[in-house]
């Protein structure tokens, strides 16, 4: 999901899925060290339960 707003402006191009399921699983709890295998289900499942969340918050209160 990408959000626009009066301050900042979205990318010229949208991220690719690998980009968007790194992003998701950071919101997971996925820490990216080096090692450490790749992301499972449940923490791009926690990922997503968080960027909806958000974006709930976002649709109840804005930016202001």
């Amino acid at each position: 999901m990408m959000v626009a707003t009066k301050t900042r402006k979205l990318p010229p191009t949208p991220p690719t899925i690998a980009e968007f399921m790194l992003i998701l699983a950071k919101l997971g709890g996925y820490l990216d060290q080096k090692g450490q295998g790749s992301p499972g289900s449940k923490t791009i499942w926690r990922g997503l339960r968080r960027m909806e969340a958000y974006r709930e918050a976002y649709t109840v209160f804005g930016t202001s």
